[in-house]
């Protein structure tokens, strides 16, 4: 299956070779990362996969048209995807998040697991 991916941190390199693994044709997006963080880009480019940029807009939003995406995964990516983003994703579109929402939204959940709010 086409899929277009938009991820970062250690969640999303993690998922993205889950998708790479198991034979999924995957056009990326991903923000770049701090050496220490395990790295979508660095990974994504290893494998000579499509896109690989920090954002969809322009020559890249048409490229990932083009690509025919038939899902959408959005796994700790840090910005709102917008509607004409999700359009591009025919069966639909998947956002994996490590709290429960809404009470525990945000770039880092998982930073206000102790919290009482």
């Amino acid at each position: 299956m086409r899929v277009l991916f938009r991820g970062y941190y250690e969640a999303g390199y993690r998922a993205l070779r889950k998708l790479v693994e198991r034979g999924h044709e995957v056009f990326v997006t991903t923000h770049d990362s701090s050496p220490e963080i395990p790295s979508v880009r660095g990974f994504a480019e290893s494998l000579s996969l499509r896109g690989v940029t920090q954002d969809v807009r322009g020559e890249v939003l048409r490229e990932a048209w083009d690509c025919g995406p038939g899902i959408l995964f959005c796994v700790y990516y840090r910005s709102i995807l917008s509607r004409e983003v999700l359009s591009l994703a025919r069966q639909g579109a998947f956002n994996f998040h490590f709290r429960l929402l809404s009470r525990h939204r945000g770039c880092f959940p998982a930073g206000v697991a102790g919290r009482k709010r």
